[in-house]
């Protein structure tokens, strides 16, 4: 989608499908959408990675977002994880899913 798509439909959704050795990554492009301010760098380019580090009935998974670029987007990014996946770590913190999913700011 382009990002004038997403730029009014408010926050993003990421649905998150590993592979079978239970990692995913993707990149994720955003801008405002109307100027050409991203030829000064007002862009933000996020690559996402997920990984489950441990098996069992409540796996964890860890979620690390590198990201290049000025631009501040005003969204939150819901993250739906894989079925399974109870707690995962993000910037160091552990979230606990709730209804399969959390909001990050």
């Amino acid at each position: 989608k382009s990002t004038m798509e997403l730029k009014n439909k408010g926050d993003i959704l990421l649905k998150i499908y590993p592979d079978e050795t239970g990692t995913a990554t993707c990149t994720l492009y955003e801008d405002d959408g109307i100027s050409f301010d991203y030829k000064k760098g007002d862009y933000l380019v996020s690559t996402i990675e997920f990984a489950i580090v441990s098996d069992g009935p409540s796996n964890d998974a860890k979620l690390t977002i590198k990201q290049v670029g000025n631009y501040k987007p005003k969204r939150n990014l819901i993250v739906r994880m894989p079925s399974g996946v109870v707690r995962f770590t993000y910037n160091g913190e552990t979230y606990t899913m709730k209804g399969g999913r959390v909001v990050l700011k």
